[in-house]
């Protein structure tokens, strides 16, 4: 409407007064699955390309747009990381964009190999030139969130993994992201680490996981618990 006013196309803007409500934003930690939940996951996808393509989102740090833009040649296995160069995505008519992009951060960053990838990501780089994909989708070609949700039929089972609230999404690709980043946090990686690592643009969205709602509830819930005992246990001994 602004931009309408300024094109002279209206003579003001209808919707300035309007007072839009604060969107409440969901946590992302609750959206991150639990280690056994993430492995009941990988194993309801028959062995190859796309079971290797879920390990790399659940335990690679990235999103799916960058895993599907990742290189042999961007895997140093022997230095155990993975450098996230580029990212690809859907052009304005929905289709997969011949060239990949910069991650959204526009930086290119460093991810560490975990010890449960390595032997994926040997396997899915094995007998394959430096500039073939280590992810590939259906028959060779770029991955997406709707080719590989059809290939591995992701909507007739995923809700068996994990159940969210009614109003919220169902489990997303994008919630393998979230659990890598709760976990490295639960693990004990410091929150700047954990930022450089999932590439956030600002430690704030870090901090999210490192400080989700659910977290500190229950970290008060377990002081006030610590000082009801505490109480219980002083005014036994003075009786």
């Amino acid at each position: 409407m602004k931009r309408a006013v300024k094109a002279r196309l209206i003579a003001e803007n209808p919707v300035r007064q309007i007072e839009v409500g604060r969107e409440e934003k969901p946590d992302p930690v609750a959206r991150a699955l639990e280690p056994a939940e993430l492995t009941q996951l990988f194993l309801r996808v028959p062995a190859g390309e796309y079971r290797r393509a879920l390990q790399g989102l659940g335990y690679g740090d990235f999103r799916l747009g960058e895993g599907s833009g990742l290189l042999v040649r961007d895997v140093a296995l022997n230095d155990g990381l993975m450098h996230v160069r580029r990212a690809t995505s859907l052009d304005e008519d929905g289709r997969q964009e011949e060239h990949a992009r910069r991650p959204k951060s526009h930086l290119v960053r460093s991810v560490p190999i975990l010890e449960q990838l390595e032997p994926v990501l040997a396997e899915a780089i094995r007998d394959k030139g430096d500039l073939d994909l280590v992810f590939p989708g259906l028959r060779g070609g770029k991955l997406t969130s709707k080719n590989l949700a059809r290939a591995i039929k992701w909507e007739t089972w995923r809700d068996d993994i994990r159940r969210y609230p009614a109003g919220e999404s169902p489990l997303r690709f994008h919630d393998l992201r979230h659990t890598a980043c709760t976990l490295f946090l639960r693990a004990g990686v410091p929150v700047h680490e954990v930022q450089e690592i999932m590439g956030h643009a600002s430690i704030a969205v870090t901090e999210l996981y490192a400080h989700s709602n659910a977290e500190r509830i229950r970290g008060a819930g377990a002081k006030l618990s610590a000082y009801l005992e505490l109480e219980a246990t002083l005014g036994r001994r003075a009786a």
